[in-house]
C-alpha cells in the first residue's frame, strides 16, 4: 500500500505539523507500506527570488510554503529512505535513457519515497490546521 503526497504539503505552513500529519497517516496504513510526496522548494533560487516569494507569502498572495531539502529530511524522520531518496522530482524517475527529465514548470519540488511507519492503533488521525494566518 502507497500514500501519496503530491503537492499537499506545501500547504502547511509548519514543518513540524507537516511532520506529525505524515506520520499519523503513515500510522494507519499496514507495516511495509510506502510514501511518495513532492513539495515546493526554493532550494535553487536565486536570493533576490527568494525575498520576492517571501514578500508575496507576507502579503498573503500565496497559500504555497515551500521548503528545504533538509525541511524535509525532518519530516521524513524515522522513516528509511529509498532510491532515489530525496531529489528535485524530476531526477525521481529517469526517462529511458537513464537521463532525469527536465521539469515542465520553473517551480521545483522534491520527492522522496520511502518504506512505512508501523501500524499504530492508539492514536485517531487528524487533519492539519492547512491555512493558519495570523
Amino acid at each position: 500500500m502507497a500514500l501519496v503526497l503530491l503537492a499537499v504539503l506545501h500547504f502547511i505552513t509548519d514543518r513540524t505539523r507537516a511532520a506529525e500529519f505524515v506520520h499519523e497517516l503513515m500510522a494507519a496504513l499496514p507495516p511495509g507500506s510506502y510514501l511518495l510526496a513532492s513539495h515546493a522548494t526554493q532550494d535553487f533560487e536565486t536570493p533576490e527570488a527568494i525575498a520576492t516569494y517571501r514578500t508575496m507569502l507576507d502579503q498573503g498572495r500565496s497559500d504555497v510554503w515551500p521548503a528545504t531539502r533538509a525541511d524535509m529530511a525532518a519530516v521524513f524522520d524515522g522513516f528509511t529512505l529509498i532510491e532515489p531518496g530525496i531529489v528535485p522530482a524530476g531526477e525521481c524517475r529517469p526517462a529511458s535513457g537513464g537521463r532525469p527529465r527536465a521539469p515542465r514548470f520553473p517551480t521545483r519540488s522534491r520527492s522522496a519515497s520511502m518504506p512505512g511507519w508501523p501500524a499504530r492503533t492508539d492514536r485517531t488521525i487528524r487533519g492539519p490546521d492547512l491555512h493558519r494566518r495570523s
